[in-house]
């Protein structure tokens, strides 16, 4: 079986997939495809979990008075090893930082239209998208000389 088809058959009663429970099953099921696919090494899970709690705590406690972000983390220290966060307000100041910070936000919106494609309610949010996605059109009515085109 496949992990897919493994966490499917974990589905309770009311169609739901809880991973306390698809935890437990591959514990107990040595031979699953889910098992092999886990780490269960402790340490690096504990290193992990604790890595996850503190990333929480910076995004969780930077913010400004209005409960806003404060920092970010951009896809380019992402991948690193330990990643980091950056003060939004020094990407904004640098036009590469803030192109990888618009890139990053038209990435994950790419990934919400994916997940929420059903709902044709949200149609306007995606064509607003792709009008920040797209580049303006050329100014029109001048030319090269900088004088007026004339009339066709």
């Amino acid at each position: 079986m496949s992990i897919r088809d493994e966490i499917l058959a974990l589905k309770d009663s009311d169609g739901l997939i809880v991973p306390a429970v698809v935890l437990e099953w591959a514990r107990r099921h040595q031979r699953s495809a889910l098992h092999q696919a886990i780490n269960w090494d402790v340490n690096y899970n504990i290193e992990q979990h604790l890595l996850l709690q503190v990333r929480n705590l910076i995004t969780l406690n930077i913010k400004n008075e209005n409960k806003a972000p404060e920092v970010i983390s951009l896809s380019i220290d992402r991948r690193a090893d330990d990643g980091g966060y950056r003060e939004i307000t020094e990407v904004l100041a640098v036009p590469r930082l803030r192109r990888i910070m618009l890139e990053d936000a038209l990435h994950e919106l790419d990934l919400l239209r994916r997940r929420f494609a059903e709902l044709e309610e949200l149609q306007p949010v995606w064509e607003a998208v792709e009008r920040v996605r797209r580049p303006p059109p050329p100014r029109s009515g001048r030319g090269r000389g900088g004088g007026i085109q004339p009339a066709a």
